[in-house]
C-alpha cells in the first residue's frame, strides 16, 4: 500500500497506474493529506512526501526535485503582465501558504511583488483544485513538478512565466524493513520511471517556452 496526497495522486500517479500493471505490480494506493503512519498493520509500506526532508526514523529516498511555474489557459497565457488596466489573476492555494513548501505566488516573485497589479481573491484547499481552475480559464496557477506534466502535454494549460527551482522535493519513504524487500524495489523502480517520463515531458516545454520569458528576472513579466 502507497500513500500519497490528493493532488499527486490525482494529478500525476492514478493516470500512471495502468503502466503499474503492465509491469506486474500491484498497488493498493491509500490517498490522504495527512502524513500517515507506515509499518503498522493495516498502515501504508511506504508513502510520497513533499517537503524538504529529512524525516528521520525512516528510510528516505530522493523521488524528484521540483520547480514551480505559472500555468494557465491557452488564451490567457503569454505573461503575467496585466492588460489594459486590468488585475492579472492569480489562484492562491492555501494548504500551500501554510505547509512551509514555498510553493506560493510570494516565494515565486520575492520582492518583486506588487498586490496592486494582482487580483487574488479566489482561494483553494487543494493544489489540483487550484490547476483545474487554471484549466478552466479563471487565472494564473503556480503549478509545481509532477503535477503539471500531464495537463501541459495534453494543452489544457501553458507555461505563462520560467520555472524556477525550490527546496522542497519529492521523497519515497518507507521503513528499513520495507525497504529491503523485493516490492520496495519493484514500485521504486516504477516510480523512477515515471519520474523520468513526467521530466521528458517538462523538459519539452521548457524548451518549447518562448526565450523571451525565459531570460531575465521574473519581475520583467510584470513590469515591463
Amino acid at each position: 500500500m502507497l500513500s500519497l496526497p490528493s493532488s499527486l495522486a490525482m494529478k500525476w500517479l492514478v493516470p500512471a497506474m495502468a503502466r503499474a500493471q503492465e509491469r506486474g505490480l500491484a498497488i493498493t494506493l491509500d490517498i490522504d493529506d495527512r502524513l500517515a503512519a507506515l509499518g503498522q498493520t493495516g498502515m501504508p509500506h511506504a508513502a510520497i512526501r513533499f517537503g524538504t526532508g529529512p524525516y528521520p526514523g525512516l528510510h528516505t529516498a530522493l523521488l524528484s526535485k521540483c520547480h514551480v511555474m505559472p500555468v494557465t489557459h491557452a488564451r490567457l497565457a503569454s505573461s503575467l503582465r496585466p492588460k489594459a488596466g486590468k488585475k492579472t489573476v492569480l489562484l492562491r492555494d492555501i494548504t500551500a501558504e501554510q505547509d512551509g513548501t514555498s510553493v506560493t505566488w510570494l516565494d515565486y516573485l520575492g520582492d518583486d511583488f506588487d498586490a496592486t497589479r494582482f487580483d487574488m481573491s479566489m482561494t483553494f484547499g487543494r493544489s489540483d483544485l487550484v490547476l483545474q481552475a487554471a484549466i478552466a480559464g479563471v487565472g494564473h496557477a503556480l503549478g509545481r513538478t509532477l503535477l503539471v506534466e500531464n495537463d501541459l502535454d495534453a494543452g489544457l494549460v501553458s507555461l505563462s512565466a520560467p520555472m524556477v527551482a525550490i527546496r522542497s522535493r519529492y521523497w519515497l519513504v518507507t521503513t528499513a524493513d520495507f525497504a529491503a524487500t523485493k516490492a520496495y524495489a519493484g514500485l521504486a523502480r516504477w516510480l523512477h520511471t515515471e519520474v523520468r517520463r513526467s521530466k521528458a515531458t517538462l523538459d519539452a516545454q521548457r524548451a518549447a517556452f518562448s526565450t523571451l520569458y525565459m531570460s531575465g528576472p521574473v519581475w520583467k513579466l510584470v513590469n515591463d
